[in-house]
Formats: structure tokens, C-alpha cells, sequence
């Protein structure tokens, strides 16, 4: 375990958190407190505490607060400030993007081609296909014509 007077000129304020409990961790210039960054809220949780004495790695240090110091905090011999805030930049690129998206489905749904909004179908449209039902030949077939022989004259001999 390092002893903190062998780093006395490690500055007081919000470091990367060495413990990986969260975002960032307050180091109070002498020891880690229990003061943590997690999302740009700063939350309670009480560090290793065979390593709570051991100092930040340098070049760890994260943008300061734009808040003031948070009230009431105990444990450290000054006030842990509010946790350091994030960027707004990535959600407005990510809000910026999904517009855009929406914006060429739209389009690409409602957009008018300049043409007639008449459905588009062949001009010379087959006439409907009829059923026609087959005819049967008469099954009965016509009466026989009988004929009477005709009778002639007979030139008989007397």
C-alpha cells in the first residue's frame, strides 16, 4: 500500500474512478472518498479501503464541475464538488441523424413521380373470358317418312 505523503502534490478533484465503480471517483488530495460520477450524478460509494490511499494515476483528471461543490458532504476535508458533466453533443448527433432518416422515408414514400395518378395498367385490356357451354347433338332421331307407292294406271288387257 503507497503512503499519500509520498504525493503531496497530487491535486485535489474528480479522477477516472481507479476502482471502475463508476465514471469518476473524488480524490480529496489525500485518499479517495466515496463521492462518484456515474452519468453526471454523483453518488455515494465507499472505495477499496486497502486502496483508498493510493493516489491518481496522472493525466486521469476529468473536466471540472460547472456546478458548484455538492453540500454537506462528509469524509473529505473539503466539499466534493458536483460530478463533472457530460457533452450534449453526442445526443443531438444521434437526434440529428434519426431526422434525417425519417426525413428521406418520408420522401421516399410520398414522393409524386409527376405523373397521373391513374393506376398503371396495360392500355389494351383483354375482354373478360365467357364460359360457353357446348351443344349436345339430339339424342332422338327423326320419324321415318314413309312413302306410299304411288299407284299407275294399269294398261291391262281386257
Amino acid at each position: 500500500m503507497s503512503d499519500s505523503s509520498s504525493t503531496p502534490g497530487t491535486p485535489a478533484g474528480w479522477y477516472r474512478d481507479p476502482f471502475g465503480q463508476a465514471d469518476g471517483r473524488y480524490w480529496d488530495g489525500t485518499r479517495w472518498s466515496d463521492a462518484v460520477s456515474r452519468g453526471g450524478v454523483t453518488l455515494k460509494v465507499p472505495p477499496d479501503p486497502d486502496q483508498a490511499g493510493i493516489p491518481p494515476v496522472p493525466g486521469t483528471e476529468l473536466r471540472p464541475p460547472a456546478a458548484a461543490p455538492s453540500p454537506g458532504y462528509a469524509g473529505a476535508s473539503q466539499p466534493a464538488p458536483s460530478a463533472p458533466s457530460r457533452s450534449g453533443t453526442g445526443v443531438i448527433v444521434a437526434v440529428v441523424l434519426v431526422v434525417i432518416v425519417v426525413a428521406g422515408v418520408a420522401f421516399l414514400l410520398f414522393r409524386d413521380d409527376g405523373g397521373d395518378d391513374s393506376p398503371t395498367t396495360p392500355s389494351s385490356v383483354a375482354p373478360p373470358v365467357t364460359e360457353v357451354q357446348p351443344t349436345t347433338p339430339s339424342t332422338t332421331a327423326a320419324p321415318p317418312v314413309t312413302e306410299t307407292p304411288a299407284t299407275t294406271p294399269s294398261t291391262a288387257a281386257p
